[in-house]
């Protein structure tokens, strides 16, 4: 039998072989480039992310002639009598509400003779839960204990925001604050209770917001980052009326 001849083959891929090895290393240098870029980019993104968190100017405020005046129908906490009104349009369902729940509380017991915050309700339509929630924060505010029932709320929406009917959760939430869970329940479905949600809400849409929260400082709309940001503002507005 013959042998086969593999020499030509075997010159024809020697000098094949420095070419493959060149367009590798080119392939490679291109890739390692590439992926510099793509880590530069992601790691200056992260960057602005934290100096955006971290520091900064917030939005200049908005006037808004529009926003209706407090009135004693209106849901408040703090100073009753207070100099400095803060209005907040929340969504008992918002997670961005529950978050600056804690600051509004700390911002009570740091001005207690001048801040009188008053909670306008305005429930999206995006959280499914948002307008039963508005209920029972009502009928709790009706029966003289809406501060107990927000903070449970905003404390616990991962228990309510996902069921078919959290009633039953929130009539728990009303025995636990002291509330007569029958006379809740009853003014929780009022046609009362209705319309006073659709009025704060028909407000909210006529001032032009569509997202919670919606701070406004006297007939300011203001855009508060954190804490120190809502302390700025509302020393500004303590200074301007003294």
């Amino acid at each position: 039998m013959q042998k086969k001849d593999y020499s030509a083959s075997q010159d024809s891929t020697s000098k094949l072989t420095p070419k493959l090895s060149e367009d590798r290393k080119d392939l490679f240098k291109k890739a390692t480039i590439w992926g510099g870029l793509i880590l530069a980019s992601v790691a200056g993104l992260a960057l602005l992310i934290i100096l955006a968190q971290r520091g900064g100017t917030p939005q200049t405020p908005i006037e808004k002639a529009n926003l209706p005046p407090v009135t004693e129908a209106d849901i408040t906490s703090g100073k009753a009598e207070g100099n400095v009104v803060l209005i907040e349009y929340a969504d008992f369902q918002c997670p961005a509400c529950a978050t600056y729940n804690p600051m509004l509380k700390t911002l009570e017991g740091e001005y207690p003779d001048n801040l009188k915050i008053v909670y306008r309700i305005f429930p999206l339509n995006t959280h499914k839960n948002a307008e039963s929630s508005a209920y029972a924060a009502y009928a709790a505010w009706k029966m003289g204990n809406f501060v107990d029932m927000k903070d449970l709320l905003y404390d616990n929406q991962g228990d309510w925001s996902g069921e078919n009917d959290p009633t039953t959760i929130f009539i728990e939430y009303a025995k636990d604050i002291g509330l007569n869970s029958s006379d809740f329940e009853k003014v929780m479905k009022s046609k009362e209770a209705k319309n006073f949600v659709s009025e704060d809400k028909a407000e909210a849409v006529n001032l032009g917001l569509n997202a919670t929260p919606s701070f406004f400082l006297g007939k300011k709309q203001i855009f508060p980052r954190n804490i120190d940001d809502f302390r700025i503002l509302i020393n500004a507005e303590i200074e301007k009326i003294n």
